[in-house]
């Protein structure tokens, strides 16, 4: 079970916890979408704490518990657990242990961040608070997985615009014959023009291939504005969709959740539809092309042809084996991206600092080096390989060439011809990063749509109901992180037709009383009464229409003051 223990990565710092339970959870055999974790654990801007997670494990089953102490009281059977840790002093963060090496005192750590890692008993005093929260289950836990409807949206999308989708894949074929004939432009110049002097056919060249590069460029056009036109249909269809869904979304996903979260939720859409477009285009496109392209190479020269099949037959394989040292690089691209991240976030906080002592050269000079070898570390990796490659394949051709077994104009037309086979053998096996993004993006745009949007209607009878009579609140609890109560055993009578003031302290939970009082979340304990019906009894479309609610951070619309004072009522 230790050998496949999976590591669940982060979205983002604050959901480490999160996914360390989610660690915990896969490894006693059941499984929860992270989403769902990281309403359990309370999950919000700051992150979550050692006492949220163990409730939320309590919650789903495991027997759970937080003690204090070091790695010397750990037994084997203990594991996995997870500690709370803090990286380099500077914030917060959980992991999973879950092997311990005592006899060469080592540390196999499971970390959201940085993926699965080997440090010393040293390393992990360092960076350790000595909490840790131990777990153990003896029943089967829930295995739920998340959702399909994206992958269903998407389907339903490329249906409804399958006709469109075609013709680009029709263009595209056309553009790809036009490129191959222009591709014999040089030879037919040495050939046919320049061996005989001939005047009639250069005027032919003149023309023909003038007319090949018109119809290039009209196709090439045209493929364009259909995939933009296609784009735009996918974007109305899943974009709508998206955003409907997020509106209808419950307060509490908003409260724990920053404006560039939902963002990033909008662009995982983005990217799902980008990166798929991507990869059926390039299957059947770039496919399409390095088949075609091969015949004509085969014609050309067939023992160089098969020559070139066998180098790019080793490249493949190269990368094959390679694989995994090369996602390590891309691990390391991300921690440079990170800090290219980590870096800009922290100086454009401390803007005014660095114009109050006059360091803009210094600031602009350190994240020049930073960015630098971020994008070092990508071109190394991509262009290498690939480089090597077509020395190799040039000096074979070369070599063909002195022996008189190719002509020169054969040559110019051959590698003009290779790079069209070339380029999309290269586009398909670099489409593993799309995969990884789209699967990812996928996942997290899934989970959105999982998140079950605010019930309006309860039963049609009682939509014509309307909110009269005395407002109860009896012994109202409530708390937002669900440890510190906001509301505690709160009780208020309001007769119908007067007027109340409610005055307190800032956090007192006035704003809390009118969000209960609009139902945007339940109580965690008591009840709260209409006329002496529950309100979970009125339809949420009723209980919004017969209150008003302006609370402390209302914004002003982007659009005329009329519309902004009657907002579309």
């Amino acid at each position: 079970m230790i050998n496949n223990f999976e590591v669940v990565r982060q979205e983002d710092i604050t959901d480490c916890g999160a996914c360390c339970l989610k660690m915990i959870i896969k490894y006693y055999g059941g499984d929860y979408p992270l989403f769902h974790l990281k309403q359990l654990t309370h999950t919000d801007q700051f992150g979550t704490n050692a006492f949220l997670i163990k409730e939320a494990a309590l919650k789903l089953g495991l027997n759970a518990k937080v003690l204090k102490g070091n790695l010397e009281d750990i037994k084997e059977e203990d594991l996995p657990i997870i500690a709370h840790v803090i990286p380099n002093k500077s914030y917060e963060h959980f992991i999973v242990i879950y092997k311990l090496d005592k006899k060469h005192a080592l540390v196999t750590i499971a970390d959201p961040a940085l993926g699965k890692r080997v440090i010393t008993y040293g390393d992990f005093f360092e960076i350790s608070t000595g909490n840790f929260i131990f777990f153990d289950s003896n029943k089967k836990l829930a295995n739920i997985s998340v959702g399909k409807k994206i992958n269903n949206l998407i389907l339903n999308a490329f249906i409804n615009n399958r006709i469109l989708f075609l013709f680009i894949i029709l263009i595209s074929i056309f553009f790809i014959f036009l490129n191959i004939f222009s591709s014999y432009a040089f030879k037919f110049l040495i050939d046919n023009v320049f061996s005989y002097n001939s005047i009639d056919n250069l005027i032919f060249f003149f023309i023909v291939f003038n007319i090949i590069n018109l119809f290039k460029n009209i196709f090439q056009y045209m493929r364009l504005n259909m995939i933009n036109y296609f784009n735009f249909q996918m974007d109305k269809i899943l974009i709508s969709k998206l955003f409907n869904h997020l509106v209808y979304l419950p307060f509490l996903y908003y409260k724990n959740k920053s404006s560039a979260d939902v963002i990033n939720r909008i662009n995982d859409l983005i990217n799902v539809k980008n990166n798929l477009t991507k990869i059926i285009l390039s299957i059947v496109i770039d496919g399409f092309l390095a088949l075609t392209i091969l015949v004509f190479l085969f014609k050309i020269n067939f023992l160089l042809t098969v020559l070139s099949l066998f180098l790019v037959l080793i490249y493949l394989l190269i990368i094959l084996i390679i694989n995994p040292v090369y996602n390590y690089y891309i691990e390391e691209e991300k921690k440079k991206n990170s800090e290219v991240n980590s870096f800009l976030h922290s100086n454009l906080r401390t803007i005014d600092s660095i114009k109050n002592l006059n360091m803009e050269e210094y600031v602009i000079n350190k994240f020049n080096t930073i960015y630098t070898k971020f994008l070092n570390k990508v071109w190394f990796i991509k262009n290498i390989i690939y480089d090597i490659y077509l020395v190799i394949l040039y000096y074979i051709a070369s070599k063909f060439i002195i022996s008189d077994k190719f002509t020169l104009s054969m040559f110019i037309t051959y590698v003009s011809l290779l790079s069209y086979f070339i380029e999309p053998v290269k586009n398909i096996v670099d489409l593993n990063e799309n995969i990884k993004n789209l699967k990812l993006s996928l996942k997290r745009a899934n989970e959105l749509f999982d998140i079950k949007e605010e019930k309006f209607l309860i039963d049609e009878k009682y939509q014509k109901d309307v909110l009269k009579g005395d407002i109860e609140f009896k012994n109202i609890s409530y708390s937002y992180n669900g440890y510190k109560e906001i509301l505690k055993d709160f009780s208020l009578k309001i007769k119908e037709k007067s007027k109340v003031l409610l005055s307190g302290d800032t956090g007192s939970g006035k704003s809390t009383v009118a969000r209960i009082l609009m139902n945007y979340f339940s109580v965690d304990k008591g009840e709260i009464l209409i006329n002496k019906k529950e309100l979970s009894s009125y339809n949420l479309i009723n209980i919004r229409k017969s209150i008003t609610y302006v609370s402390q951070n209302e914004t002003i619309y982007n659009d005329s003051l009329y519309r902004n004072i009657v907002l579309d009522n």
